[in-house]
C-alpha cells in the first residue's frame, strides 16, 4: 500500500484507500514536527541532537529523549502499513524511508518546478506556465501549518516558503511572455501587497503596465517598491529594478510587447535551447573531497585537445554498493563541472525512468526527452531507438555537453545514450555492475564513508592543576558549556539505548 505525505500545508499521512490522518491524530504538535523533520531528510538518518534542535529553542529538556521515544511510537502506526516499515530507530538517530509508490508533496512541488524552469529555458512558455501552476497546487497552506514553529524546524519551513515565493515568480515570469496581460496585472497588484519586499514582483507589475501602454503606472510601482524597501528593511531597490526603471524613462525598445522574430520564409525563430537539468548538490560533502577533485581533474584534463589522444568523449563510473552515495557524490562532481559545460548538462534517473517503462523502451524513452532538452525537431512517425540515437549524436556532435546518468545498474541501460564528440563527458552513477564496464574512460569505487572514530579524552595530571579565580580562566584551559550532543550518549548509556530498531 502506498501513502501520501504532506507538509506543504497541515501535516498528513493519507494512506490510501484511508480517510486522511492529520492534526491531533498524529499526535501532539511536537510528534509533527518530528515527522516534519524526518520527512525533510526522508532516507537519511536524523540524529537525536539534530531532532532536539529541530523541535525545541536553546536546552532541550531533561525528558527530551523519553519523548521522542513516544513521538516516533505514535508515528509508527501511521506510517508502518501493510507490513512495511518506515520508520526505522537507530543507535544514534532515526530515518524515514519512503516506499516505491509514496508520494511526498515536496518531492512533487520541486520536480514539476525544475521541469518548468527547463520548459522556460527552451522558451515553452505554456508548458512552462502549465508546469509551474501544477507544481504550486501542491501547497495547501503555509508550509507546517499546524506546527508550533520552534527550534530549526521553524527555519526549514521558512525556506519551503522562499522556494514557493521563487516559483510563483518564474510563473509569472511565464506568463508575462504569453501576454494576457490585463488578467495578469490584477493578479500582480495583490502579489505585491501581500509580497512588498520581492523585487521581481514589483519588476513584474511594472513590466506589466508598462506594455498595457500605463507608463505613469509603471513608474508609481518603482516608487512604491522604493519606499517599501526603504521602510522595512532600510536599502534601496537593487541594480535590476533601478534599470528596468531608467529602461521605463528612456522608453527603451526590449520593453514593449515581447514578439518572436521573423525568419526567411515566414517561420518564428527561436534560439536553441541550453538544458541546466542538472540536481542541487547542497553543501559540502565532507569527506569526499579527494574522489571530488580526482574525477573533476580527468573530466577536465579530456577537454584539453592537446592532452587527449582519445577521439571519444570521456566516460567516468562511479560504482558502489547500495547506500554508498554513488548518487550524492556524482550530483557534487557535475555542480562543480558546470561552467567547463557551456552547451548545457543532461541529467536523467535511471531508476526513476525504469520504474515506469519496459527495459526494452527505456533508451528510446530517455532519447526522446534528451532531444526535447536539446530542442532537437523529432519527427514522425515516432523514430527507433537507433534513429533517435543516431540524431542525438549528431546534435551533440560539436557541443561541450556533460551527461549525468544516475542510478545505473546494468551497461545495456546507457549504451545508446554515450554521445559522440570528444568535448562531451559522461559521468555514470550506479551499482557495483558497472565496475567491469570496458569502455569507461575512469572507473571509481565509491566506498561508504565511515563515522570517524571517537577522540580519547585528554589525560589531566593532578600535579599540573593550579587553581584560579572564579572570575578568570586559567591560561590553556577555556571554560567548556555542556551540550545536549555531550548528555545524549549519557542518557543513552543509562536507559540501555533507544530500544527501538
Amino acid at each position: 500500500m502506498s501513502i501520501s505525505f504532506r507538509i506543504l500545508g497541515p501535516v498528513a499521512v493519507i494512506p490510501r484507500g484511508h480517510a486522511e490522518i492529520g492534526g491531533t491524530s498524529l499526535g501532539p504538535p511536537k510528534a509533527r514536527g518530528l515527522l516534519s523533520t524526518l520527512l525533510l531528510a526522508a532516507g537519511h538518518i536524523v540524529s537525536l541532537e539534530a531532532i532536539s534542535a529541530s523541535l525545541w529553542d536553546g536546552e532541550p529538556p531533561r525528558s527530551a529523549l523519553a519523548n521522542i521515544r513516544t513521538y516516533t511510537s505514535q508515528l509508527r502506526t501511521a506510517v508502518n502499513r501493510d507490513g512495511i516499515e518506515r520508520l526505522h530507530g537507530v543507535a544514534q538517530g532515526y530515518a524515514l524511508r519512503l516506499e516505491r509508490g509514496d508520494e511526498f508533496d515536496l518531492e512533487c512541488f520541486r520536480s514539476r518546478a525544475q521541469r518548468g524552469r527547463l520548459a522556460l529555458a527552451r522558451g515553452d512558455s505554456e508548458d512552462a506556465v502549465e508546469l509551474f501552476t501544477s507544481a504550486l497546487s501542491c501547497w495547501h497552506g503555509p508550509a507546517g501549518a499546524d506546527l508550533s514553529t520552534v527550534g530549526s524546524i521553524a527555519h526549514r519551513l521558512h525556506a519551503l516558503q522562499e522556494e514557493r515565493l521563487t516559483v510563483i515568480e518564474d510563473c509569472v515570469e511565464a506568463r508575462l511572455r504569453l501576454g494576457a496581460l490585463a488578467r495578469l496585472h490584477d493578479e500582480m497588484r495583490s502579489l505585491t501587497l501581500e509580497f512588498p519586499l520581492r523585487e521581481r514582483l514589483w519588476a513584474a507589475l511594472m513590466r506589466v503596465r508598462y506594455q498595457l501602454g500605463d507608463v505613469s503606472g509603471a513608474l508609481d510601482a518603482y516608487r512604491e517598491a522604493y519606499a517599501a524597501l526603504r521602510d522595512e528593511l532600510g536599502v534601496e531597490p537593487g541594480s535590476e529594478l533601478v534599470e528596468l526603471y531608467l529602461a521605463m524613462l528612456n522608453r527603451e525598445v526590449r520593453l514593449e510587447p515581447l514578439k518572436r522574430p521573423a525568419e526567411p520564409g515566414g517561420h518564428a525563430g527561436h534560439a536553441r535551447a541550453v538544458p541546466r537539468e542538472l540536481p542541487p548538490a547542497f553543501g559540502r560533502l565532507a569527506g569526499r573531497d579527494t574522489q571530488i577533485t580526482a574525477v573533476q581533474r580527468v573530466v577536465v584534463q579530456s577537454l584539453d585537445s592537446t592532452a587527449s589522444a582519445c577521439d571519444c568523449p570521456c566516460v567516468v563510473v562511479l560504482h558502489g554498493s547500495r547506500g554508498a552515495g554513488t548518487s550524492t557524490l556524482a550530483h557534487h562532481i557535475a555542480a562543480g563541472l558546470r561552467d567547463q559545460f557551456p552547451d548545457g548538462q543532461l541529467y536523467v534517473d535511471i531508476a526513476a525512468v525504469s520504474a515506469s517503462v519496459e527495459p526494452a523502451d527505456l533508451s528510446l524513452h530517455v532519447l526522446t526527452r534528451m532531444l526535447r532538452s536539446l530542442d532537437v525537431p523529432l519527427s514522425l512517425p515516432p523514430l527507433e531507438a537507433d534513429d533517435a540515437a543516431a540524431r542525438y549524436r549528431t546534435a551533440v556532435a560539436t557541443s561541450r555537453l556533460l551527461v549525468v546518468l544516475d542510478n545505473v545498474t546494468d551497461a545495456r541501460q546507457i549504451q545508446r545514450l554515450i554521445p559522440a564528440g570528444k568535448l562531451c563527458a559522461v559521468l555514470v552513477a550506479g551499482s557495483e555492475d558497472l565496475a567491469g564496464l570496458d569502455w569507461a574512460t575512469h572507473l571509481q569505487r565509491v566506498e561508504p564513508l565511515r563515522p570517524a572514530p571517537p577522540r580519547p579524552a585528554p589525560v589531566v595530571h593532578p600535579a599540573s592543576v593550579h587553581p584560579a579565580p572564579e572570575h578568570a580562566d586559567p591560561a590553556g584551559w577555556p571554560r567548556r558549556t555542556l551540550h545536549v550532543s555531550d548528555v545524549y550518549p549519557r542518557l543513552i548509556r543509562s536507559r540501555g539505548g533507544l530500544g527501538e530498531a
